[in-house]
């Protein structure tokens, strides 16, 4: 009977053998990745960064299908959080996407992370009459731009594959034998129970610092991110608020006794920014960004008045909690809470022994 068990056992763990480079991550219906880029107010340009895309646990990048496209308010909000930001739109028309799979696959395939660059991909063209030579002319368009991919994380290859053309060994079959075995016994006994995962929420307020934003954009500085977690942690977002600051939670906000501006209501409009912060920093381990990404808290008085408020005058209250990868089990980590090493499990009262009962009379 027991020959049966390891047989079957054998047949099991070799299939999982077979069986563990499947994707870790599939997204075969395509995954957004909006142009990172950042619009200057003082100097009307667009500041354009390198976009990333990344897989986990050391799988590669296998890439299906990508199409360039260029974005709209639904698309990437936070490409329009400025209404300046439409002078920059070449196009008038939605123009049609153009697949880029191959020039993507140049530069991202088989990695495990890849940080892009717009500029390297090929160009959507938008047609624009000109009355001069009365015909359509086509411009490129570079900027506003998001990509759709559809792309998956695999495993990377062992490097001994069993039923190879090698020259049998059965040293080195007996060797994956053992792992088997190993990878049976692991994976069938771990228990990874969800209700023990009892991490609540915490909340933080984020005060604006122009002089962090300031180091971060140096190259030879290193970055001080908002928000981050510890031991490959990644961010849960769950609300995330705009508000006006005061010397108790941005005391650095107001030096030398510094009076900031004051709304005469508690009406406020571009309060909620839990949508655009969860596009910023969910799902990350730190969350690096700048108060000019998000929109402009407006200031709605009495007399139904609008102005806004500066940036500089403003902090982020934001509820989020730091999700491990694998969820906490630790069993019987508590003695004190295990009856199997509680005292007087089966007899509560204590005996006394002959000698403390001679002691006693």
């Amino acid at each position: 009977m027991i020959y049966i068990w390891l047989i079957f056992n054998l047949f099991v763990s070799s299939l999982a053998f077979f069986l563990q480079r499947v994707p870790v991550k599939e997204n075969s219906n395509g995954t957004k990745i909006c142009q990172n880029l950042k619009y200057d107010k003082d100097t009307n340009e667009l500041i354009k960064k390198t976009s990333n895309l990344n897989c986990v646990n050391k799988s590669v990048l296998k890439i299906k299908k990508a199409f360039l496209y260029e974005s709209s308010p639904t698309t990437c909000p936070l490409h329009y959080v400025h209404s300046e930001i439409n002078q920059f739109k070449t196009c008038p028309d939605p123009t049609k996407g153009i697949e880029v799979t191959q020039t993507l696959r140049k530069l991202c395939q088989n990695k495990e992370s890849c940080d892009f660059d717009f500029a390297d991909l090929p160009k959507p063209e938008c047609k624009l009459f000109n009355k001069d030579i009365d015909m359509g002319v086509y411009f490129p368009v570079e900027n506003l731009l998001y990509l759709n991919v559809s792309y998956g994380c695999l495993l990377p290859r062992l490097k001994y594959w069993p039923f190879s053309n090698k020259k049998f060994d059965m040293n080195k079959y007996f060797l994956v034998f053992l792992f088997n075995l190993n990878y049976l016994f692991t994976h069938g006994t771990m228990i990874v129970p969800s209700i023990l995962d009892d991490s609540k929420p915490v909340i933080k307020s984020i005060c604006m610092d122009p002089t962090l934003e300031r180091n971060n954009n140096q190259p030879d500085q290193e970055i001080q991110p908002y928000l981050n977690c510890v031991n490959q942690a990644i961010l849960k977002i769950s609300s995330a608020s705009l508000m006006t600051s005061n010397s108790t939670i941005c005391p650095n906000q107001f030096p030398n006794n510094l009076r900031g501006p004051s709304c005469s209501s508690k009406n406020f409009g571009n309060s909620d920014v839990t949508n655009l912060f969860k596009i910023l920093c969910h799902s990350k381990e730190k969350c690096n960004f700048e108060f000019d990404q998000l929109p402009n808290l407006l200031c709605i008085d009495n007399k139904n008045d609008v102005y806004e408020v500066p940036n500089e005058f403003t902090y982020i209250k934001v509820k989020y909690k730091c999700q491990t990868p694998r969820r906490r089990y630790r069993p019987f980590s508590n003695k004190r809470f295990d009856p199997k090493f509680k005292p007087r499990v089966n007899s509560q009262i204590r005996k006394l022994s002959f000698n403390n009962l001679n002691k006693l009379g």
